[in-house]
């Protein structure tokens, strides 16, 4: 599979959006679908991207060879602010599913699916169309790997470390005055400060460097998060950083540095996550940053803000929108038809499939001999049913009817490369459909299962069949769950 991620970050916007399409990648990585990124950027995102596949290039004013390059892919991924509609457009019609990240309802996107992770997104007044799919609000957030499992986090009695983090180049110039400003609030304190590699001021930062203040610079994902883990308190821009703090259990002071965050710290607040400090060129927000810190002094207000940030940002947001993704690839790409010659091998490969084998009442591994003889009466029996199922031309799946006066017992089995995405129920759908126009006289279908295969209970469930009996088959306690066409209004 062919997935490219096209997005911008460097010394001048900074690193969000290459992080969230970090996430997304981490999480294609968990399914073994390896991406390639183009990043409209400079030098400065090299560590960020150490180790994966990338090229720095400006995909906009290069749009033809980027366009050629992006020829024959499954999904493309765009996370941008400068991106036209017309390259929207033709992504559209070079990709199979296209994917766009949106934080403002920037433009009416084309076909593909448009993910929101902006808190409150979902009630966002987003055009409806059919071909266009919503992926909206904080369950879609993407988070790097370290932030998928956070432990608990211990609430201090007292105010003891604050983190000051303003993204990879604090194009405001934030840090400083952030720091002055800890200092009159309390002297105390000790404070983190994290510098990524777009900072350019690096002097008027380190000339805060004391006992109480570390500046730790370019910290990788882990150490992030365990800076994050350590602080009772942070301050912090409106981004991404705002999402993983939540994640991490921090109270944060959030201070809007860009129009574009406003949506997305005015969610946090409503939601009891954060404190909203105001605009970076506030001339009270200073102050205003004190105050802030003033009403998280108390361990209870503290203990309220964690609670409503583990409530909102959850862990799976990247591998919900890579599971969308995938089914949305599959199902465009998805047919059943007849089992032909040419598909012996393959369907004898996916029948001695370990688990396909161990969930079956013959858990034997099936001779190749007789697997060509079987294969040979399946397709020359008028009084049975063999699919096989194809995901964009490679064949993935098979399922197969015994027909027999007006009933049908059903087998099905899925590459396990290809499960976990939903695939199972679509297959399952077009399969009864196929039956009915095979044999339009089916009015049951029967599916036969190990007592103890409960996964396959729960689908066969999740497919709209219904329990029918226990009884004995060779030997072994097994179920029968039965599908009756005339409940779901298939009537002859």
């Amino acid at each position: 599979m062919k997935v490219f991620i096209l997005t911008e970050g460097g010394m001048q916007i900074g690193f969000g959006h290459i992080t969230r399409c970090l996430a997304l990648s981490q999480a294609f990585e968990e399914k073994k679908i390896v991406t390639v990124f183009f990043i409209n950027g400079d030098v400065s995102v090299d560590s960020l991207l150490e180790g994966k596949d990338y090229q720095i290039i400006d995909w906009l004013k290069c749009r033809e060879e980027m366009f050629r390059t992006l020829e024959g892919s499954d999904i493309v991924v765009i996370d941008s602010y400068l991106a036209d509609l017309a390259f929207y457009t033709k992504v559209r019609d070079i990709a199979k599913v296209p994917i766009y990240f949106d934080d403002t309802c920037r433009i009416e996107y084309p076909r593909g699916i448009v993910v929101n992770a902006t808190v409150g997104a979902e009630y966002w007044p987003y055009p409806r169309h059919q071909d266009v799919h919503y992926l909206l609000g904080s369950q879609y957030v993407p988070l790097l790997r370290e932030f998928w499992d956070i432990p608990e986090k211990e609430v201090r009695q007292n105010l003891e470390t604050v983190l000051v983090t303003f993204g990879g180049s604090d194009t405001r110039y934030m840090t400083p005055k952030i720091l002055e400003a800890l200092k009159e609030f309390d002297s105390c304190l000790t404070r983190i400060v994290t510098i990524g590699n777009g900072f350019d001021r690096i002097q008027e930062i380190e000339k805060y460097s004391d006992r109480k203040t570390r500046i730790i610079h370019s910290p990788g994902p882990a150490l992030m998060r365990d800076i994050m883990i350590e602080a009772d308190v942070a301050v912090s821009a409106g981004g991404q950083t705002l999402h993983e703090l939540a994640r991490a259990c921090v109270p944060t002071v959030a201070v809007a540095v860009a129009d574009n965050q406003a949506g997305n710290i005015k969610g946090f607040a409503e939601a009891g996550v954060i404190e909203y400090a105001g605009l970076w060129d506030d001339p009270d927000l200073l102050i205003k940053i004190r105050a802030c810190l003033t009403a998280l002094r108390a361990p209870e207000a503290r203990r309220l803000k964690i609670a409503a940030g583990r409530r909102l940002i959850g862990s799976q947001g990247s591998q919900e929108i890579v599971a969308y993704a995938y089914a949305r690839y599959i199902e465009e790409g998805l047919v059943v038809r007849r089992f032909d010659t040419q598909d012996i091998r393959k369907i004898y490969e996916l029948s001695n499939e370990k688990s396909v084998r161990e969930s079956s009442f013959k858990r034997d591994p099936i001779p190749w001999e007789n697997h060509k003889s079987w294969f040979q009466r399946r397709l020359a029996d008028s009084c049975s049913l063999s699919l096989a199922v194809e995901v964009h031309g490679d064949l993935v799946g098979q399922v197969r009817f015994e027909v027999q006066e007006g009933e049908a017992v059903i087998s099905i089995s899925v590459d396990k490369g290809y499960r976990g995405f939903g695939l199972g129920k679509i297959i399952m759908q077009k399969a009864l459909a196929f039956l009915k126009d095979a044999f339009p006289s089916t009015a049951i279908v029967r599916a036969q299962i190990r007592s103890e295969n409960t996964a396959s209970m729960k689908f066969f469930e999740s497919c709209g069949f219904h329990f029918s009996k226990d009884f004995i088959s060779r030997g072994q306690n097994a179920v029968e769950y039965i599908y009756a066409y005339s409940e779901l209004g298939h009537e002859d």
